[in-house]
């Protein structure tokens, strides 16, 4: 989307700063990751993965890597 400038809009974010919140919200997915290397929908002591929402992310993180961007590798 950042690439597209104003063509989509997501949300209440401006389009120049969709690179910089996507960077910011991948370094912080780690803090979501269970001890079974999962994904939870909260951070929490409690954690409870879910197998769809870590599939999910782990295309996420892949499409970031095509992008160029960095995605923990943990």
């Amino acid at each position: 989307a950042a690439d597209l400038g104003r063509a989509f809009a997501v949300g209440t974010v401006p389009p120049e700063e969709y690179r910089t919140r996507a960077t910011q919200l991948l370094q912080d997915l780690p803090s979501f990751q269970c001890g079974n290397g999962g994904m939870s929908y909260w951070q929490s002591s409690h954690c409870l993965s879910n197998p769809y929402l870590t599939a999910y992310v782990l295309q996420v993180m892949h499409t970031g890597r095509q992008l160029g961007l960095t995605p923990d590798r943990g």
